[in-house]
């Protein structure tokens, strides 16, 4: 697993949502942020984006990577580089994936150039938040599902914040799912 990162931070989205022990990803919900993905990351391809970093872990990251993969796949933006930036290099053995979620990271991880963020093969303390600084280094924008609560979607959304980063929060457009 290489360390480097080459990439024009210009062009560069990163994401950042909750895990399912979290948040719900199921039903209307999934579908509208599935469709609220697809629509804001190719609108960022139009506009020249062109490299797009991932956490890995399951629930938002995830689907996003496959909502990209799908965009990689069935548009014209083959050439886009998707770029999963660890926390640790054992992650996936790591007890935040069940069965259902190592199955996703399993098909779509070979897709991605695979970046350790912190350099290690277990987890150690303040890795998760050095690989989201990571990516908000790394990023001109940031698509995020926050609702404002505390935790790893938070730091990174106020660290986004600081850094001066595009933000596009679709926290309220998935949650009007639920009223449709």
């Amino acid at each position: 697993m290489k360390n480097i990162i080459e990439v024009d931070k210009s062009k560069t989205i990163c994401f950042s949502g909750p895990r399912p022990i979290k948040y719900e990803y199921s039903g209307k919900k999934l579908e509208k942020i599935n469709f609220i993905l697809y629509s804001e990351i190719t609108g960022l391809l139009r506009a020249g984006f062109n490299t797009l970093i991932f956490g890995g872990a399951p629930g938002f990251d995830l689907i996003s990577l496959k909502a990209a993969l799908r965009i990689k796949e069935e548009t014209e933006y083959k050439n886009i580089q998707l770029i999963c930036a660890l926390p640790y290099e054992k992650f996936s053995e790591s007890q935040h994936f069940d069965d259902y979620w190592l199955r996703w990271y399993n098909e779509i991880i070979p897709h991605c150039k695979i970046i350790n963020v912190g350099k290690s093969i277990e987890a150690f303390p303040g890795c998760f938040r050095k690989r989201n600084y990571f990516m908000v280094d790394n990023s001109a924008a940031l698509i995020c599902l926050y609702n404002g609560q505390p935790g790893g979607t938070g730091q990174t959304y106020l660290y986004a914040v600081r850094k001066k980063l595009q933000i596009i929060n679709i926290y309220k457009r998935v949650e009007k799912a639920d009223e449709e």
